[in-house]
């Protein structure tokens, strides 16, 4: 996704107040597929330029919606971020911190999971993510 397209979708995902859902992007994307089924399904002659022009719009529409998934799911990773950071806050008092610091992975990449991140990416993400909150907070320091 090149930076311009992030902004653009950044914009429109403010602009729709919570309108904007992953399932509703997923559907787009499904129907754009239709589109190019359907156009690729005729003969080449019947084509022609709308043809080609509705397959490029169909392809630029694809591209957008999957940058608004990534976007929102990227959000959403942030919210489960926010979670574990006072998951994390509220177990600082355990006197064991590696316990609590492997509670704040396991809690944060099980949610990750849950938003389509392999489990090994889930799990890199949730132990970068904690170790940079976990250095944060003084009593793990």
């Amino acid at each position: 996704m090149t930076n311009e397209m992030r902004a653009r979708v950044e914009k429109a995902v403010v602009m729709a107040n919570d309108t904007l859902t992953i399932e509703a992007a997923k559907a787009a994307i499904a129907q754009n597929e239709k589109k190019i089924a359907y156009w690729n399904s005729l003969p080449s002659w019947k084509i022609g330029f709308t043809g080609k022009t509705a397959i490029a719009n169909a392809q630029n529409e694809i591209a957008y919606f999957e940058a608004v998934i990534e976007v929102l799911t990227e959000q959403i990773a942030a919210e489960a971020v926010t979670e574990t950071v006072a998951v994390l806050a509220a177990i600082v008092t355990v006197t064991n911190k590696a316990q609590a610091v492997l509670r704040a992975v396991a809690t944060l990449a099980n949610k990750l999971r849950k938003l389509n991140y392999s489990l090994s990416d889930a799990f890199k993400k949730a132990w970068t993510l904690t170790k940079a909150f976990a250095g944060l907070l003084p009593s793990f320091s």
